[in-house]
């Protein structure tokens, strides 16, 4: 389990490598039309992790992992999830979500 974190680090540097430009496109290229969803992932290192006045861990290493699909030109459904482990320690936390957002107009969004 202690390899986890490591393993963590390194694929997120898989995902820094820029991709063809052809595999952000769908079959209609020539049009120039994107697939409408968007996938990115984020790691991060902690020196300390103080939540509510309690500290839970020590050097912590989170990650999170989140995707985006345009459903019509006003309507997007978020999902993603996170995890974090401390690095000398066992405490693991993570969580998950969805999310349905539809844009009303440039300013209002519910």
């Amino acid at each position: 389990m202690k390899l986890f974190p490591v393993l963590l680090l390194a694929a997120s540097g898989i995902g820094l490598a820029e991709h063809p430009s052809h595999l952000l496109k769908d079959d209609a290229t020539d049009s120039g039309t994107e697939i409408p969803l968007g996938i990115e992932a984020v790691t991060g290192i902690r020196s300390g992790y103080v939540h509510r006045g309690f500290d839970l861990a020590g050097t912590l290493l989170d990650f999170q992992l989140e995707g985006e699909v345009t459903l019509k030109d006003n309507l997007h459904f978020n999902f993603g999830g996170w995890f974090a482990t401390e690095v000398s320690d066992d405490f693991t936390e993570g969580a998950g979500f969805l999310d349905l957002r539809n844009d009303l107009s440039e300013r209002f969004t519910l």
